[in-house]
């Protein structure tokens, strides 16, 4: 169509695959969980973790062949494949991998078992579960310090927020110096050169990778570091990279009937989360089980979309959904949708549940824009709750109050999104500004 823009032919070497990549840094090399080695080794190939999803969402086995959980949700066994052979580093063969790697990566970059960790996990791992013990070479037991139903699809999974399996040997062998430079893992892909936040190359270990559908289509990929939206899209365009991942508005700007538009089944959605929201009041698990817990310190202030029971009122949880809800309703998401992702998203209703997903509810579970709806809702609570600065003299009069719209750094679409939430809430009389910084 006429003033797309076309593909280009390619300048990058025959066999190599050359990819432009966003985000705020590629980091370093980094073979150790306690270290943060990066959790996208798990998704580039070069390392593997326990279960994978299929393109039809069912749970699929990788280094964990099999699982059960006891009947009363205390403990969990997964049985370990065997005959997985580590990647050989630096001319060091670790042999096959077991159980035994498996429970040492967990444990070293769990919180709980190592205090030293600074593992982008660690504190999640040590809300689930205690140490992982290997019973065996292929047996893996833990006790669930909480169970959680997603654990395995989450927190054991490719698709999740999962570990990395590396070599315990490579550890024992060759010193935490040398894995914290060189990393030692199962994946098809074996890395050749890492170049700290510029660039890495990794390519396709000899042999073929023991699931035979996760062997390579290609020889070598190099990814490179392009932190500026603009340069990525110019990299497409001048043929000098064969893939970007480019923002929805630059996307939009490519002839696909040359390009092809693609995703890693990793679709990021963007939604707000009412931070604050603590109802307990005493410890679930853990050593001081049944204990008070301490006061909350969001419960000091009386947030209008904060519930605290018993604290502001009987009927503050009531008043706090009513107004969540409002904020819900007073955002156009088509407009979004049409006006900053180039309307190649898809509406997000509820966070982490895809309206795409064929166990969605539907309406029952969706907010359509109606900021009248929103206003009523806001001005039939008593406005008993803590206002800010909010003047007084819009839609809501003495309704009104002050709220901050939080955009994880690193993202213009992000940015965007967040300045847009914030616009609408403003429409409706609220007094809000959009925080824009790394998220750490």
């Amino acid at each position: 169509p006429e003033g797309l823009i076309s593909a280009p032919t390619t300048k990058t070497p025959a066999g190599t695959v050359v990819v432009a990549f966003g985000g705020t840094g590629l980091g370093a090399e980094n073979g150790r969980g306690a270290n943060q080695a990066s959790d996208s080794y798990k998704n580039w190939g070069v390392a593997e973790t326990m279960f994978r999803r299929s393109p039809s969402d069912e749970a699929l086995p990788w280094v964990g062949e099999s699982f059960t959980i006891a009947p009363d949700l205390s403990s969990a066994t997964i049985k370990v494949q065997q005959g997985i052979p580590f990647q050989v580093v630096d001319g060091f063969d670790a042999g096959d991998l077991t159980a035994h790697d498996v429970a040492f990566s967990m444990n070293d970059h769990n919180g709980a078992t190592n205090p030293e960790s600074i593992g982008g996990q660690a504190g999640d791992f040590a809300g689930l579960w205690g140490e992982w013990v290997a019973v065996d070479d292929a047996t893996i037991t833990f006790d669930f310090v909480a169970y959680d139903g997603t654990w395995q699809l989450d927190y054991a999974n490719q698709s999740g927020q999962a570990f990395n399996v590396f070599s315990e040997q490579a550890f024992i062998q060759k010193g935490e110096d040398w894995v914290a430079d060189h990393v030692v893992a199962t994946g098809p892909f074996q890395i050749e050169e890492w170049l700290r936040d510029e660039s890495f190359t990794i390519v396709n270990r000899p042999g073929t990778h023991w699931l035979a559908e996760l062997e390579p289509k290609s020889e070598r990929i190099q990814v490179l570091q392009v932190s500026e939206p603009a340069t990525r899209l110019a990299l497409l365009r001048t043929g000098d990279v064969d893939m970007a991942s480019l923002e929805p508005k630059d996307a939009a700007k490519l002839d696909l009937n040359d390009f092809t538009m693609s995703n890693s089944g990793g679709s990021t959605q963007h939604g707000l989360f009412f931070s604050g929201n603590l109802w307990e009041d005493v410890y679930a698990g853990g050593p001081h089980k049944g204990e008070t817990l301490p006061t909350k310190a969001t419960f000091v202030h009386d947030l209008p979309w904060i519930g605290s029971p018993g604290k502001h009122g009987d009927d503050d949880m009531e008043q706090a959904k009513a107004i969540r809800r409002a904020l819900a309703l007073a955002i156009d998401r088509d407009l979004v949708n049409e006006s900053l992702v180039a309307g190649l998203g898809n509406i997000v209703d509820v966070m982490y549940f895809s309206s795409l997903h064929p166990n969605w509810p539907g309406s029952s579970h969706e907010y359509p824009y109606d900021p009248d709806e929103a206003v009523a809702l806001i001005k039939a609570q008593d406005p008993d709750y803590q206002k800010g600065s909010a003047p007084k003299d819009g839609p809501l009069g003495g309704h009104a109050f002050e709220i901050s719209v939080y955009a994880q750094g690193g993202s213009p679409m992000r940015d965007e999104i967040a300045a847009a939430v914030a616009g609408f809430w403003a429409d409706i009389g609220l007094t809000t500004f959009a925080l824009k910084f790394s998220y750490q």
